[in-house]
């Protein structure tokens, strides 16, 4: 697991770019699956690419989840395991305007 999460590097909104374990708030317990959320890849390539959002939001799509907390078209907060760790670093000068 150590050997593919080595292989996340994020951006923000300063032009800094952290691998996960820099990026990550509690980097001794890393899950799996951190990033890989629509918002976290959408973040990463608006600041790669000089874009500033004006807001942002998931929903899930699909068949709902078997413990049924998870239903087509609802809109969801951030996962707190995964990608709320991560998203203090990557909105890091997203309030700047240009």
């Amino acid at each position: 697991m150590e050997e593919i999460q080595s292989l996340y590097w994020f951006h923000n909104f300063r032009g800094e770019k952290r691998s996960l374990k820099e990026a990550y708030l509690f980097p001794d317990s890393i899950p799996g699956g951190v990033g890989e959320c629509c918002a976290p890849k959408l973040l990463n390539h608006a600041a790669r690419s000089g874009l500033r959002p004006m807001s942002i939001a998931e929903f899930y799509w699909g068949a709902p989840s078997s413990s049924g907390k998870l239903r087509a078209g609802e809109f969801y907060p951030c996962c707190e395991t995964r990608c709320r760790p991560i998203l203090g670093f990557m909105l890091c000068g997203a309030d700047v305007v240009c």
